[in-house]
């Protein structure tokens, strides 16, 4: 599902901006080279890290070349740093990272010759680079819980997956025995970049025999679930996100179609089983699609193709079943991070040869969608049902900044407005060019939404 908003007061005219603003805010990025900002990591509304992946279009498909470039903010984005991991070769890259603070940083590295990998360490802010050892084969990801509890997986090695933790800050690492781990599948069984989840003392990640691996230990030990979709042979996991220690969402590509399709599989019971789903906009490939922190609601990024887009932003109120569009701008986003629904930012996916780009969600009005408060409103839709035009009015007791969104029952984005500073809102919309059938008005200021039904006939 999707909504939109159109208002105009008689009494506010004066005081009144009607206008359609960006989500998401550029900003530079600080890399000095083309790049797909691939990794995210928001450590707080200071401090943020990203790495990076080169790489370039043969036709429609994406050709993916390690770097070993990451760049970091410490002033909320105003400015931001290069810096150049060393590495070996050229063959080597960032598989994925993360950043306990401004100066604490882990990197799971892969060589994409050979597969092998490693994990590295900075404790200055990425001046100089420790490498671990921990880990030998192509490393999937790496997360602490603090600053002492820690894991970092590689793909299996010797028929079970290489995952070490430690409980020292990282000062050493054990692997954790194979009666712990369940057999890999086949015994090349990989993960992929990044792709887990962590909520207290939990941990899930996926794999490419569409497996979920869960711990509930901190990585002590393991059980696997499969998410029974049965796509081909090739059901790689490709993102695992946790509302709670209960009730999450995975989703698995499906590579014998381009675009690639992905089926969104929920749990509700932690892990042990996964129910799959059909994506309305299954023409679409998922960049990226998880939980907000502080919001029950999912935010996804997405791609009709690789150089042509179209770059969707949307959000979810029903665990994926629906998505709103909400962002009308064609934002090549591929990762995100929010740290609440009024802080988050999203790198940009290498679509051309432009330079690397940053973006911060300024979306602020829409945080009371987030929030799944209701709006204190009164709203009305005349006439309904309607031919094509029709007027939303809305009343508010006190003046605020508003986003109206129209959105069809697919969730397409048919329109979508600000309104600065306003109480009481009357505005004319006009569906005359579009399908008959039923389309969504929702409006939210910062403090919550409301949505309403309208039919065209």
């Amino acid at each position: 599902m999707k909504k939109d908003f159109y208002a105009l007061s008689f009494l506010m005219l004066m005081a009144m901006c009607v206008r359609a603003q960006v989500i998401w805010e550029e900003h530079p990025s600080g890399y000095s080279e083309p790049v797909t900002v691939f990794d995210v990591e928001v450590v707080d509304e200071n401090t943020v890290w990203t790495s990076s992946y080169k790489g370039d279009f043969s036709g429609d498909a994406w050709v993916m070349i390690p770097s070993n470039l990451l760049t970091k903010t410490t002033d909320g984005g105003q400015t931001w740093q290069e810096i150049t991991v060393p590495v070996p070769d050229e063959n080597w890259g960032v598989s994925h990272m993360f950043a306990l603070d401004g100066t604490t940083a882990w990197l799971a590295m892969h060589n994409a010759a050979n597969f092998t990998g490693d994990l590295y360490r900075t404790t200055d802010g990425g001046a100089t680079w420790e490498d671990m050892d921990a880990i030998t084969n192509f490393g999937d990801f790496v997360h602490f819980w603090d600053d002492m509890k820690g894991i970092v997986v590689g793909d299996s090695k010797d028929g079970y997956f290489e995952i070490y933790t430690t409980m020292n800050g990282g000062d050493t690492w054990e692997r954790v025995p194979q009666a712990n781990v369940p057999v890999s599948t086949p015994d090349w069984e990989y993960g992929n970049f990044g792709t887990f989840a962590a909520f207290g003392s939990h941990i899930w990640f996926g794999s490419s025999s569409g497996r979920i691996f869960h711990s509930a230990d901190y990585g002590q030990n393991w059980t696997v679930a499969t998410t029974a979709i049965g796509v081909n042979s090739y059901p790689l996991v490709e993102g695992i996100s946790m509302q709670n220690e209960m009730h999450g969402i995975a989703y698995v590509a499906d590579y014998s179609s381009s675009p690639y399709q992905a089926t969104i599989v929920r749990t509700f019971d932690g892990g042990v089983t996964w129910l799959p789903m059909t994506l309305a906009d299954n023409d679409y490939s998922i960049f990226e699609a998880k939980y907000i922190p502080g919001s029950p609601y999912l935010i996804k990024t997405s791609r009709g193709s690789n150089g042509a887009g179209p770059y969707l932003t949307s959000i979810s109120m029903d665990d994926g079943e629906n998505w709103m569009e909400i962002d009308e701008y064609n934002t090549p986003i591929m990762r995100i991070e929010f740290l609440s629904p009024t802080y988050g930012w999203g790198g940009k996916f290498k679509n051309d040869n432009s330079e690397a780009k940053m973006y911060r969600y300024v979306g602020s009005p829409l945080s009371g969608i987030l929030s799944r408060k209701p709006l204190d409103a009164q709203v009305t839709v005349s006439p309904n049902p309607t031919t094509g035009p029709f007027r939303v009015e809305v009343k508010v007791p006190s003046a605020s900044d508003f986003w109206i969104l129209v959105n069809d029952a697919n969730g397409k984005l048919v329109e979508r407005k600000e309104i600065n500073q306003a109480t009481l809102i009357n505005q004319q919309f006009d569906l005359s060019g579009y399908a008959t059938g039923t389309y969504f008005i929702t409006v939210s200021n910062p403090h919550g939404s409301q949505t309403v039904q309208v039919l065209k006939q």
